[in-house]
């Protein structure tokens, strides 16, 4: 949909936003990085972190950027998304909502996907500014799903329901019995929906046919991720649960037996896991085993990102972890100046975190020959 320059969505300037020429195409454009949530990118596997750049933006930054292309898409509390360059962070442009946007966007190409305040659901044109279309979420507060071509939520009437990105045609709804407590998560096995019944549902995205679901046994906080065929989700008591996109069978489960409220992430080839006071985990793909473990100061609530062989842990006692996948050692410690309360970000050229106190910090990925 983009081709050659568009014009800035901000009134106060006309500068050009060329996202299709940028070098870098990151494609972080949701929650989690995808609609598998699960917050992996696959590079750097010999990098070394170093600070590039830090961003005051002059309002704490309590919700995870979304990146697509060359672009950082970053809510702010005063009815106002900032757009940012991944080189810089110089701003580009901005948009205006109706609402302050107090959980992560989505974007994809010219569309950002945004849960206004709770009260609406909107998707905006950012190159223009223009209202697409919007539907009143009567106090939904999770982020919406972008899957190939279509947006899914849930709103406060307990329907779930999907409707075509570019034109908001609804394409099918159910009533539920349940509230979500997490962002829903999909790929092409299904939608998965956490509950507030401690459950997991699965539904058919062509249809809205439920598939399968699945007790949890104990309160979920966060999204169920996917690898693989398969889905991941961690309880607030620290149950780690791997099943089958299939049918939702269980496959294996490990009891870490320590609170847990942020996401998990995963790489095809293991799950990492943020405790609540600290604790991390390493747990292998196949079996759940646990293959190391360690505790960060300070509790974690934005959850893990992977790049290659490092994982990216903020924790709210003002600290970024970047540690090695591998044995779980701490490659590089860096202070903020406040809490960091959201989940890093990845980009092919950088790591980025959003921080309470105010800064926007990018790191870059070095290998060790550069």
């Amino acid at each position: 949909m983009l081709s050659g320059a568009a014009a800035l969505v901000a009134c106060s300037s006309r500068q050009l936003i060329e996202p299709d020429r940028h070098p870098i195409q990151c494609q972080w454009g949701q929650a989690g990085g995808g609609p598998s949530r699960a917050a992996f990118v696959a590079d750097g596997s010999s990098a070394i972190p170093h600070l590039e750049w830090s961003r005051n933006l002059k309002s704490p930054l309590l919700v995870e950027p979304v990146i697509y292309g060359g672009l950082i898409f970053l809510p702010v509390p005063n009815k106002q998304v900032h757009i940012l360059s991944v080189d810089d962070g110089a701003t580009v442009g901005e948009i205006k909502t109706s609402g302050p946007v107090t959980v992560p966007l989505a974007v994809s190409d010219s569309f950002v996907v945004c849960n206004e305040y709770g009260r609406l659901l909107s998707v905006i044109n950012w190159v223009t500014g223009r209202r697409i279309w919007s539907v009143d979420l009567y106090g939904s507060e999770q982020s919406p799903l972008l899957f190939e071509g279509r947006v899914y939520w849930h709103d406060g009437r307990r329907k779930i329901s999907s409707f075509e990105l570019s034109e908001g045609k609804r394409v099918w709804s159910a009533a539920v019995e349940y509230d979500l407590v997490a962002s829903p998560s999909a790929c092409s096995l299904g939608v998965l929906f956490p509950t507030s019944l401690e459950s997991i549902e699965c539904y058919s995205p062509a249809d809205g046919l439920l598939l399968w679901s699945v007790g949890t046994g104990s309160r979920l906080k966060s999204s169920p991720i996917i690898v693989a065929g398969n889905f991941l989700y961690t309880t607030v008591d620290g149950k780690t649960v791997m099943g089958s996109m299939e049918d939702g069978r269980p496959i294996w489960e490990t009891d870490l037996k320590v609170p847990v409220v942020a996401p998990i992430s995963s790489d095809g080839e293991a799950v990492y896991v943020g405790g609540h006071r600290g604790q991390i985990y390493k747990l292998g793909i196949s079996d759940g085993r646990i293959e190391w473990s360690a505790t960060l100061d300070g509790p974690i609530k934005g959850g893990p990102s992977i790049f290659g062989n490092i994982v990216i842990f903020a924790t709210l006692n003002h600290e970024i972890f970047f540690v090695d996948k591998i044995d779980g050692r701490v490659l590089l410690e860096y202070a903020t100046e406040g809490m960091v309360s959201s989940r890093p970000v990845i980009c092919p050229n950088g790591v980025f975190v959003a921080g309470e106190d105010e800064n926007l910090y990018c790191f870059q990925m070095l290998r060790e020959n550069e």
